[in-house]
Parts: structure tokens; C-alpha cells; sequence
């Protein structure tokens, strides 16, 4: 087996003569190996007794990547910092079928558990020290945002609060009228969504930062339209990968919630709870007037959102 393939199999019948004693034997066969196997395979063997019982064994062995066309690649130089010219050199055999993929090594940053380092990467430390340099004079909200999720994530804790600290003193923040406060960094969903990405992106998030995030997302969970996304493609992407990032701090296990719309003519139940409390649920329904009770039990997040489609009549 190859690459989770079969590639090649076979038998041999071996007669086996009946004794009480241990009997011992060998089997042996040939197994061709070419670059298809490569980089490893996989032998498996077993055997069928007479008793009906199985036997059987694995064994991976190392294939040399010999491949019939030679191709070599390397970069000139070998590392290089952003913004420096770099020169990718490739040299194959005539005939030789080649592709190239490039992937920008900043997005692992996104994988569980990895973080800007800078005491491991020099090239991370050289970017950071930059950055530093111009935090204090930092006038535009749209680069001040972004700035404080990267050291949230680098774990540069002062320049993370100096940045948080600058960002709160310019935000709005509105009373919704049922004892909650939303918080906003004017009308960039994109700007408002990385500061909630800041504030939760520490290795312990408080009941403080939780209520600062709180804020945010009272607001943002506005801009929505009725299909889940916001004005682009830009601001839906970080605005759901903040949202995301929020739901796994505030997660529980325990709670449901049970929505009621209602008007003259038709009711609608919502209930969530831990067997669906990942199921998008929606009603279509018809009608100006509408009453929404929410009632809940436990510890629990429920959003609501709703959506009003006009139909013109045609009078062409």
C-alpha cells in the first residue's frame, strides 16, 4: 500500500504439515519499487490457518524519491524580509510536467495554538520593533485596529493595551434601552471586528474584557444582514472569524433558550438547546406587526435577527 492505496497484491499457498511441535518456515517474494511508491510503503501480510485463524503483520518501508525527471528548486536567497526582492529558481529535465504553489506563512498564525513568536522567528522580531516605532503616532483607526490583534497575537502585552487604550478613547457608545450598552468604532464593521479579536486573543480573557466584548458584539450582531453576512466580503470574513473567536469564550454547556414570535394571525416557536444549539432556524411568515418574547433557563447565548422583504407589484 501506497499514498492509502493498494498497489500491488498478491498470494502464495504454502502447505503446512500437521505436527505438535512449533514448526518454523520462511516465505519469501519479490516487490518492485519505482517512484509511484514514494515516499513510503506499506506491506502488509497475513496469514489464513487452517483453523480459520488470521495472522497478519505491517510493515512501512522508506522509498527514495528517485524520480525519473530531476527538478530542483530553491529560493535566492534563502530568506529574505517583506518587501525584498526574492528570486525562485527552477530547473528541470526536458519533458518534465512542473507546478508551483506558494503559501504565505503568516496564516498558520490562525492554526490552534500558534502565535507570532518573536523570540523564535527573527524576521517576526525585526516586523514587531517596526511597528513599535509608529504606535505612538498612529492617527488612522483603520491601522490602529489591526495593529492591536497582531501583538495580541505576537503576546506583546504593553503595546497590545497602549493600542486598546487609544481605540477606546475614540469608540462610540450608545444605550440600547434595555439596560445594555453597545460600543462601536463608527461605521467599519472590519475595524470594530478586529478590536474584538484584540480583546480576546490573551491568554486569560477576564469577566472585564469579556464585558468590553460584550459591547462590541451587542453592535455588530446589528450590522447582519438577513442572510448572516455584513456589507462585504471583507468585513463578513473578519467580522465571522471575531464572532467565532467570541462564541468559544463565552460556551457553555448548560442552558436553553425558547424564542416566540407572535402577530394577529400566526405564532412561531424557537427553542434552542444543547441537541440543536448549532442549527441555523428560520420562519417565513407574512404580515407588518410582530411581537418577539425570548425566554431562557441556565447559562445561554441565543442571537435573533430578522429581516422585512417588500414585494412591488408590477405595473408595467
Amino acid at each position: 500500500m501506497s499514498k492509502g492505496a493498494i498497489v500491488h497484491h498478491g498470494y502464495e499457498k504454502v502447505e503446512v504439515k500437521e505436527s505438535k511441535k512449533l514448526i518454523e518456515g520462511k516465505v519469501s517474494f519479490r516487490l518492485s519499487v519505482d517512484a509511484g511508491l514514494a515516499p513510503v510503503v506499506q506491506v502488509l501480510v497475513y496469514c489464513v490457518l487452517p483453523s480459520e485463524n488470521v495472522i497478519a503483520a505491517s510493515k512501512d518501508f522508506n522509498v527514495e524519491k528517485c524520480f525519473r525527471n530531476k527538478v530542483s528548486l530553491q529560493f535566492s536567497p534563502t530568506e529574505a524580509v517583506p518587501g525584498e526582492e526574492n528570486t525562485l529558481q527552477l530547473s528541470a529535465q526536458p519533458g518534465s510536467l512542473c507546478g508551483l504553489s506558494a503559501v504565505d506563512q503568516s496564516v498558520f498564525i490562525m492554526e490552534p495554538g500558534k502565535r507570532l513568536n518573536a523570540d523564535e522567528d527573527p524576521v517576526v522580531s525585526k516586523g514587531l520593533s517596526c511597528l513599535k516605532s509608529f504606535i505612538g503616532n498612529l492617527a488612522n483607526t483603520y491601522t490602529t485596529a489591526p495593529l492591536a490583534y497582531t501583538f495580541s497575537l505576537a503576546g506583546e502585552h504593553d503595546a497590545r493595551e497602549q493600542l486598546l487604550k487609544k481605540l477606546d478613547s475614540i469608540a462610540m457608545v450608545t444605550f440600547t434601552g434595555l439596560g445594555q450598552h453597545q460600543m462601536t468604532l463608527g461605521p467599519w464593521k472590519e475595524i470594530s471586528s478586529c478590536v474584538l479579536l484584540a480583546v480576546l486573543t490573551t491568554a486569560e480573557v477576564t469577566d472585564a474584557d469579556l464585558g468590553y466584548a460584550n459591547r462590541i458584539v451587542s453592535w455588530l450582531v446589528r450590522q447582519q444582514n438577513p442572510y448572516g453576512g455584513f456589507s462585504s466580503t471583507q468585513d463578513t470574513v473578519v467580522a465571522l472569524q471575531a464572532l467565532a473567536l467570541y462564541s468559544t469564550k463565552v460556551f457553555s454547556s448548560d442552558g436553553s433558550s425558547t424564542v416566540t414570535v407572535k402577530s394577529d394571525k400566526e405564532s412561531h416557536h424557537f427553542d434552542v438547546n444543547q441537541d440543536n444549539k448549532l442549527l441555523y432556524q428560520e420562519r417565513s411568515t407574512t404580515g407588518c406587526s410582530w411581537q418577539i418574547q425570548h425566554f431562557g433557563e441556565g447559562r445561554y447565548l441565543c442571537f435573533c435577527t430578522d429581516g422585512a422583504f417588500l414585494q412591488c407589484p408590477n405595473t408595467g
